[in-house]
């Protein structure tokens, strides 16, 4: 999971598109945080990734969506 999250944070978007996707896959509240910082990303492919993984987390992720929001 650090390595995802790790990759997510890369410079390469290639390589966030496949965490976020990984990530989506898992579906673990560990990885939302980092998953709304990609949604800032310049790249539509990534942040596409990035919301659907944040999807497939469920309605578990909301107080942490919330918390990153109010930063």
């Amino acid at each position: 999971m650090p390595e995802l999250i790790a990759a997510l944070a890369s410079q390469d978007w290639d390589l966030q598109w496949a965490a976020a996707d990984a990530l989506g896959a898992i579906a673990t509240l560990e990885a939302v945080p980092a998953l709304v910082t990609a949604l800032d990303h310049r790249s539509g492919i990534v942040v596409n990734a990035a919301m659907r993984a944040l999807h497939s987390v469920g309605s578990a992720a909301v107080p942490i969506l919330l918390e990153q929001l109010e930063k």
